[in-house]
């Protein structure tokens, strides 16, 4: 009964949003007490979602790549008070870039992928070698004293993949991928991935642009493992990553607390508020709920999105686990009024079910 009201407003997002395929589940306890999709996967509105669509997550990368660098953190192979030049010598020109900046997007660098070295980027160059040429840029502003939404998590690859001794998917996927069983996740798609690959779309106006045989722009070469949005995969095994991070499985409970609880101060702050996320802050690269006046869902959840509108939202004290994914680029309405109304209706639900008190 409690679901039915969250289960007619996905149903209708296709008429109300223009949305032809979306797809949410929801996990507590580490057991999924609610999944729906609806819509089409193909691009001629012929072949019914089936729950085993491929999407590129775009910036729902970002939250894997943090998990890695805490795992490290935990690990004491990694600081957060680290200079980044102390891993990639390339960024000796700014000695005061730490690895909390990088996370917490105060670093000062852009998503500009179009400078003139990146430009000059060969389709061989790897992760490091690209995260180089990123290194070439000039800041916007000195390291720590502003937010500016950028290539930090890219670069925060380099770093993981320096401290590890591993490649970056490589170390992603010994923690992560492998033991929770994701089996569909990848920063290079497989024949797989393309086969079940669900339609993705440009937002024109009001009007969704078929993006045929769509690419991600973000992978930068054929072996570039972009740390802020790079991945392929699927809700499924996505919600295998955000569940075992709510039930305590992938990091300790003082680890989840530091990664949500370095919200932004001063001037950061104030630039992130101004990109209108209700009851959000920014923490170390995952928003952060500090204020539930206008929300109706606890305190301290936390989680990101994708620049094709998928979303997670995690809840370490009730232990739920949100997944949503659709595949629509450039559609501000979905990070304004969609991911907020999935989110406040899943609670709702949650509570009618008596899942939550």
């Amino acid at each position: 009964m409690g679901f039915e009201k969250l289960t007619a407003y996905i149903d209708a997002l296709d008429k109300t949003m223009n949305i032809p395929a979306r797809d949410l589940m929801v996990t507590v306890d580490g057991k999924c007490v609610y999944r729906h999709f609806a819509g089409f996967r193909d691009a001629e509105g012929s072949i019914p979602m089936n729950g085993s669509e491929a999407y590129w997550i775009y910036s729902m990368t970002k939250p894997l790549t943090c998990a890695c660098a805490l795992k490290l953190i935990e690990d004491k192979k990694l600081a957060l008070d680290d200079s980044v030049a102390k891993y990639i010598p390339a960024f000796a020109r700014w000695p005061e870039m730490t690895v909390e900046h990088l996370m917490s997007m105060r670093g000062g660098l852009d998503y500009d992928l179009h400078t003139p070295a990146l430009e000059a980027r060969e389709i061989s160059e790897g992760t490091l070698d690209v995260i180089k040429r990123i290194a070439q840029r000039e800041l916007h502003f000195a390291p720590g004293t502003d937010f500016m939404y950028s290539l930090c998590h890219d670069v925060l690859a380099g770093v993981i993949e320096v401290a590890s001794g591993m490649k970056f998917g490589d170390y992603m996927k010994k923690l992560i991928w492998e033991p929770l069983g994701m089996e569909h996740t990848s920063f290079i798609p497989t024949d797989w991935h393309r086969a079940n690959l669900c339609a993705q779309y440009m937002r024109d106006g009001d009007a969704n642009r078929s993006m045929q045989n769509a690419v991600n722009d973000y992978c930068l070469t054929e072996s570039y493992q972009s740390g802020g949005a790079g991945l392929i995969t699927t809700v499924e095994d996505y919600s295998r990553f955000v569940t075992a991070v709510v039930c305590g499985r992938l990091l300790s409970k003082e680890t989840i607390d530091t990664w949500r609880g370095r919200t932004l101060t001063g001037k950061a702050a104030e630039t992130f508020m101004s990109m209108g996320r209700v009851g959000y802050n920014y923490a170390l690269g995952v928003q952060v709920i500090v204020d539930t006046s206008h929300v109706r869902c606890p305190l301290g959840v936390f989680g990101w999105d994708g620049a094709a509108g998928a979303a997670c939202m995690m809840d370490p004290e009730n232990r739920v686990a949100i997944v949503y994914a659709q595949h629509i680029r450039s559609m501000g309405p979905v990070y304004s009024v969609v991911h907020p109304t999935l989110r406040d209706l899943t609670y709702d639900a949650l509570r009618e079910e008596g899942l939550l008190e």
